[in-house]
């Protein structure tokens, strides 16, 4: 891939995530969630989550129920650019154009020479731009785009022998998110299974480089050590609980969920892995081929043990590597041509439907802005309101009214004591949900007494897909004083 078409297409992905700003993929709560610990780490000095502080134990004074890296990378950026959720999209955007152009980067390296392979790793470079779970999850303030471009940093410096770096960029990728530990199987199948050389200093190596950002994370843990049982183990208890109440089909569907027609998105993959099994037998590609398979087994393997949808962007990486190796195999096989044709006309397609479906089947941008208002209407009257919304209102009350306190929600599945946050409950004026039955159990009874809570219900229209049908619903709980 020629520098010049690397520049401009680039270019043209940074002026397309500039164009979706804050409305596509709605504001998420998640969002919200690691915004602002990096904003009060910015500002104050201090790692805290101050939307569920007197909500889940010491989350006014540290947070410790993720690893911190992607929070510390995004409060430096607030010191170049405005704490904003504007800005922290764009610098996941960054960061998952950065890793596509390493994956491409890599695979034009490692790849023989021939006649047109600068067109091919072009072609690749594009599919994975628009790609729409990749356009989506690399637009949100999350740690995914870091995570993944970290493991793939990683992956390449095994490649090279590079065991020491390989082991700490690798590490890293796990301070952004524990997900990042999967990055680690095709790691170990470079060193184990990929070379004949194997040595227990390379070993040790990768395992010192991958142990060093892990010991900074202990020692940041350690003086915390029961605050950070109960918080990062309410998350791994919630992960238990999903993984036990998904069955395998929910699994399934919670992978391609991310994108249109799902179903016709999992018979183009299968139909892609199917034609890809050849590659493994062929002279100049099998290498690679086995690398990218046992990649992309090892990214399945973390989804299934997570069953978050966020998390089905780790497996785009190596697919889209199969597909540039099936381009190349086109080349030299016919009958394969019509399957390329095929999976890169469904890219182009969902695309475009994609932008259709937020501009011009539902004006994603007038429905956020009523919805908004809505929530702002409804929220004029109160000093504190709970959010469970989706879009995700914490940005537009936070600048609208500086003065109010805002809570996120409390997760439905995490064992936090009832007790605990009674108090802040019992302070807050206004509750809003989008589904109430989704609410933490210790909130149903209260709230459902009628003589202290007022209901009502607002709906608000909407029929797009970003990334599901309206009409968007407000579920408003207010105090009756």
């Amino acid at each position: 891939m020629r520098l010049l078409h690397l520049v401009i297409v680039s270019v043209l992905f940074i002026i397309y995530k500039l164009y979706l700003g804050t409305f596509v993929p709605f504001v998420w709560p998640d969002e919200v969630l690691f915004f602002n610990p990096a904003e009060e780490w910015y500002v104050n000095g201090i790692l805290r989550t101050t939307v569920l502080s007197g909500l889940i134990p010491g989350m006014d004074s540290v947070t410790l129920w993720m690893p911190p890296l992607y929070m510390l990378t995004l409060g430096s950026s607030f010191y170049v650019f405005e704490p904003s959720i504007y800005v922290a999209r764009m610098i996941s955007s960054t960061l998952g154009l950065f890793s596509a152009i390493l994956l491409i980067s890599w695979l034009g390296k490692t790849l023989p020479k021939f006649k047109n392979k600068y067109l091919f790793l072009l072609l690749g470079f594009l599919y994975i731009l628009m790609d729409i779970l990749f356009i989506k999850v690399s637009h949100t303030s999350r740690m995914e785009s870091l995570c993944a471009l970290l493991g793939i940093f990683g992956l390449i410096l095994s490649y090279y022998k590079k065991y020491f770096l390989s082991g700490l960029t690798l590490g890293l990728s796990i301070l952004s998110h524990p997900f990042g530990a999967f990055y680690g199987i095709p790691v170990l199948f470079i060193v184990f299974g990929y070379r004949n050389e194997l040595q227990l200093r390379q070993i040790f190596n990768l395992c010192l480089g991958g142990l060093i950002p892990i010991l900074g994370w202990g020692l940041y843990v350690i003086p915390n050590w029961e605050l950070f049982l109960l918080q990062f183990g309410a998350q791994l208890s919630r992960k238990q609980e999903l993984f036990g109440n998904f069955s395998n089909l929910d699994k399934l569907k919670t992978l391609f969920s991310g994108y249109i027609n799902s179903p016709l998105k999992l018979v183009l993959t299968v139909t892609l892995l199917v034609f890809s099994i050849q590659l493994l037998a062929h002279p100049m590609l099998k290498k690679i081929a086995r690398i990218l398979f046992v990649w992309l087994i090892a990214m399945s393997l973390g989804f299934y043990t997570s069953v978050e949808a966020w998390y089905a962007i780790h497996l785009v990486y190596p697919l889209v590597g199969l597909f540039l190796l099936l381009c190349i195999q086109a080349k030299m096989q016919t009958f394969v041509r019509p399957i390329v044709g095929i999976l890169l006309m469904y890219q182009i397609f969902s695309f475009a439907y994609f932008q259709y479906g937020f501009s011009v089947k539902g004006n994603v941008f007038l429905s956020t802005e009523k919805f908004f208002a809505k929530v702002e209407e409804l929220a004029d009257n109160h000093n504190s309101v709970y959010l469970q919304l989706i879009p995700d209102p914490y940005f537009h009350l936070r600048d609208r009214f500086k003065e109010k306190k805002l809570y996120e929600f409390i997760p439905g599945e995490l064992p936090i004591p009832d007790s605990f946050h009674k108090n802040t409950i019992d302070d807050i004026g206004l509750f809003l949900f989008y589904n109430d039955e989704l609410m933490n159990e210790s909130l149903k009874p209260i709230l459902g007494d009628t003589s202290r809570y007022h209901k009502s219900e607002h709906f608000i229209s909407f029929e797009g897909f970003v990334p599901s049908k309206g009409p968007w619903k407000i579920i408003a709980y207010e105090k009756i004083f």
